[in-house]
């Protein structure tokens, strides 16, 4: 998949663009021994939107790999990464529930454990959901 999807914002927008872009100008200043650094950082809504750009650059490599065949997408990131990804996602099997951790810091079986601990949830709620309506409408039926 690496060669679909990037793993790094640096990759998707460019090392020297992110780079250049992150500090605009800095200067330091001494006064009674402490330094005092002056500069332009990025705003946060520009960093938002080239964190949106990395991620559309993931959808993409995603739909090239999944071509909506209709299995279940599990996104283990944090948080607000997550909330992000779900604004570009183009991929209609993209699960509601996310691995609320970042990716790093787990095993690829780990993580696949932890997706299908989500998937089954969701199976058995919809599987109860069912029952109960079937349930429902076997009642009702009876009366009549």
């Amino acid at each position: 998949m690496e060669e679909f999807i990037p793993e790094k914002l640096e990759e998707a927008i460019g090392f020297d663009h992110y780079k250049n872009k992150f500090y605009q100008h800095r200067s330091a200043k001494v006064v009674d021994g402490r330094t005092f650094y002056h500069g332009h950082a990025k705003g946060k809504e520009e960093k938002k939107e080239e964190e949106l750009k990395f991620l559309r650059y993931v959808d993409r490599g995603l739909q090239t790999v999944l071509h909506n065949e209709g299995k279940p997408l599990v996104v283990a990131s944090v948080d607000y990464i997550f909330g992000l990804f779900k604004e570009v996602n183009d991929y209609k099997y993209l699960k509601e529930v996310s691995i609320s951790e970042s990716p790093k810091d787990e095993t690829v079986n780990g993580l696949q454990q932890k997706a299908w601990s989500l998937i089954q949830k969701e199976l058995d709620n919809e599987k109860e959901h069912m029952v109960r309506k079937y349930i429902d409408v076997t009642n009702k039926s009876d009366i009549v």
